[in-house]
C-alpha cells in the first residue's frame, strides 16, 4: 500500500499532462488544417497528443522542475506503464491483417529500419559522441520515436542526460518532420501507395 501511495502523485502527474496534451493537440491540429484550407470538423488531427505530451512534460520539467515526490510514479509511468502500452498496442494487430495488406512493404520497412541504425551509429561515431546516446538516438530515428528511446533506456543503462537528449533530438526532428513530410510525399512521389509507404515508413 505503502508503495502505490509513493507512485500516486507522480502517476496523477503523468495524467494530468496527457489530459491536457489531447485537447491541445486536437485544438492545434484544427488550427494546422485550417491553415491548409482544410475543414478540420470530423478529421483526426495531424498532431498527435503524445508528441503534446512530451512537449508539456519538457516545459514542465525545465520551467516548474520535476519535485522528489512525483519522481517515483513519473519513473513507473515511463518504464512499466509505457511497456505495457506498447504489449497492448501490439495486440490489436492482426497478423493476418498486417501479412495481407502490408507485406510487400515489408521489404522496404526492414530496409528504412537497417539502413536508418546503421548511418545513425555511423555518424555518432563521426561526431565523438558517446556509444550510449548514439544507440538512443538509433532506437528512435530507426525504429518508433521516443518510446523506443524510452525501453531502449533501461536496457543498455543509459543515464538521465543521455535519454534527455535524445529524446529532445526525435522530437525536434518529428516535429518538423510532421510538418514538412506530407508536402514534400505529394511534391516528389505520384501515387498515394507511394505517399503512403514513405509517410509510414518515415
Amino acid at each position: 500500500m505503502n508503495k502505490v501511495l509513493k507512485l500516486l502523485p507522480g502517476m496523477v502527474l503523468a495524467a494530468a499532462i496527457m489530459l491536457v496534451a489531447l485537447p491541445v493537440a486536437a485544438t492545434l491540429g484544427g488550427w494546422v488544417l485550417s491553415l491548409q484550407g482544410i475543414d478540420p470538423a470530423g478529421r483526426a488531427s495531424p498532431i498527435s497528443g503524445v508528441l503534446g505530451a512530451i512537449l508539456i512534460g519538457i516545459l514542465v520539467r525545465n520551467l516548474a522542475g520535476l519535485s522528489e515526490r512525483f519522481r517515483p510514479g513519473v519513473g513507473f509511468c515511463t518504464t512499466t506503464l509505457l511497456r505495457g502500452g506498447i504489449i497492448l498496442l501490439g495486440i490489436r494487430l492482426s497478423f493476418v491483417d498486417v501479412v495481407r495488406l502490408g507485406a510487400w512493404g515489408v521489404p522496404i520497412v526492414v530496409t528504412v529500419i537497417v539502413s536508418g541504425l546503421l548511418l545513425i551509429h555511423w555518424f555518432n561515431r563521426a561526431l565523438g559522441l558517446p556509444a550510449r546516446l548514439g544507440t538512443l538516438i538509433a532506437a528512435g530515428t530507426g525504429i518508433c520515436g521516443v518510446t523506443a528511446i524510452v525501453s531502449t533506456a533501461a536496457a543498455i543503462d543509459a543515464d538521465e542526460q543521455e535519454v534527455a537528449y535524445a529524446v529532445a533530438n526525435i522530437t525536434l526532428f518529428g516535429l518538423l518532420g510532421m510538418f514538412f513530410y506530407p508536402y514534400l510525399a505529394n511534391a516528389v512521389l505520384t501515387t498515394s501507395e507511394q505517399v503512403g509507404i514513405f509517410l509510414g515508413t518515415a
